[in-house]
């Protein structure tokens, strides 16, 4: 399965900082009918996103009936990502 998605990248406080996209609702709504064909566990999917041409593995974690998709620190400023900003990726999931 493969999404294109423009999101919002918004910081949830933990013990350290960190960064995510929601995915859009209907999207969430598609993967969950597969999803257990692909979660490794707790819900959680192993994908790859691609921003500006660059790969990176992650997976994503359901939240509110959604999925976030974690931006990781060194990931979200080398591409200058901040707090509020649009980010266009796409979604690879299965692979």
């Amino acid at each position: 399965m493969e999404f294109e998605v423009i999101g919002e990248v918004f910081e949830w406080r933990g013990p350290a900082p960190f960064y995510f996209v929601a995915l859009p609702k209907e999207y969430a709504r598609e993967i969950d009918e597969v999803k257990q064909e692909l979660t490794y566990g707790w819900g959680m999917i192993t994908c790859k996103i691609v921003i500006d041409g660059r790969e990176y593995k992650t997976a994503i974690t359901p939240k509110d009936g959604t999925y976030y998709i974690p931006i990781k620190d060194e990931i979200r400023k080398l591409h200058g990502l901040n707090t509020g900003d649009r980010v266009e990726l796409r979604l690879i999931l299965g692979f």
